[in-house]
């Protein structure tokens, strides 16, 4: 199918079968982030009320690792010609990751020349504070353990000053 066709009725790949109805949702989603950044030359800002948008410029280490890994295993399978790359959108979603209850403001969100303003556009100062306090210890560095290491040098976590 072309990339018109495939937008106007797209093969979905389901990655959590807990939320069957969300691929499709965010699908939708992803056309109106498009379109706004087509009609207004940027993305919306977060939290904003003129832009209708929660949030869709906020970045977290973990995803990006997960979707990194992701693209580079299907790439493999294409040059490699092993395997067969998959062929549909796939949407990753941890929407619970967000704080229970959580109370978000524009000016929590706003980027203020941070290496955690991609964070900050997420989950807010105040909840990447509470995560640059918390004191956590890792047992085991090994691949599993290094990775997370990695993430969590990446988020700031235990940072803090308390």
């Amino acid at each position: 199918k072309s990339l018109r066709e495939q937008l106007k009725a797209p093969e979905i790949l389901i990655s959590d079968f807990g939320k069957w109805d969300r691929p499709a949702q965010l699908h939708v989603g992803f056309q109106a982030i498009e379109a706004f950044q087509s009609k207004n030359g940027r993305l919306p800002k977060p939290m904003n009320k003129e832009d209708i948008a929660h949030q869709a410029t906020g970045d977290i280490a973990p995803m990006q690792s997960v979707i990194g890994g992701f693209a580079a295993q299907e790439v493999m399978k294409a040059t490699s010609g092993k395997f067969t790359p998959l062929n549909q959108y796939f949407y990753f979603d941890s929407l619970e990751s967000l704080p229970p209850k959580a109370e978000f403001t524009e000016e929590d969100c706003a980027p203020v020349g941070s290496r955690y303003d991609g964070h900050y556009a997420v989950f807010g100062k105040k909840y990447h504070t509470v995560l640059t306090n918390i004191k956590t210890f890792l047992v085991g560095s090994g691949a599993i353990g290094c990775e997370m290491l990695k993430n969590w040098a990446l988020m700031g976590v235990a940072t803090g000053p308390e």
